[in-house]
């Protein structure tokens, strides 16, 4: 059963929750693998994390227009957008895996240090477990 994150965007909370559907969703918008890839759920792009954010919004209930969503995206909130979306995909997950993070996402990571990049899924996975423990 599906456990919602709790988003807070522009002083707003919304509890949201993404599944299969909603990340195929969101790869039709953005024409992105979003779960390999150089770009990918854990280390998203601007533009996959304004779609993602989009469907989970949508999802919850909001008509908030995909520029609009791309508007309310900042140099200081997208990170912990970042960690709320990868947490509610976890969080749609009965038992999210206990063998850690792909390391598809490690060999993907085109033009990216590798422990570096390694480090930052580790931890985002960490959050999004945690946020649902």
């Amino acid at each position: 059963m599906k456990k919602p994150v709790s988003l807070t965007l522009n002083d707003k909370k919304y509890d949201i929750s993404l599944d299969t559907n909603d990340l195929i969703e969101a790869e039709d918008i953005t024409g992105m693998n979003v779960l390999m890839g150089a770009v990918n759920i854990m280390l998203p792009s601007l533009g996959l994390l304004r779609a993602l954010v989009f469907v989970a919004l949508k999802k919850a209930g909001e008509k908030f227009t995909l520029e609009a969503v791309g508007k309310m995206i900042t140099m200081g909130n997208a990170v912990p957008l970042r960690d709320a979306i990868i947490a509610a995909w976890y969080g749609g997950e009965t038992e999210p895996s206990k063998q850690g993070p792909s390391t598809a996402y490690q060999i993907n990571a085109v033009g990216a240090d590798q422990k570096e990049v390694a480090a930052a899924i580790a931890d985002a996975h960490a959050k999004a477990v945690e946020s649902i423990a």
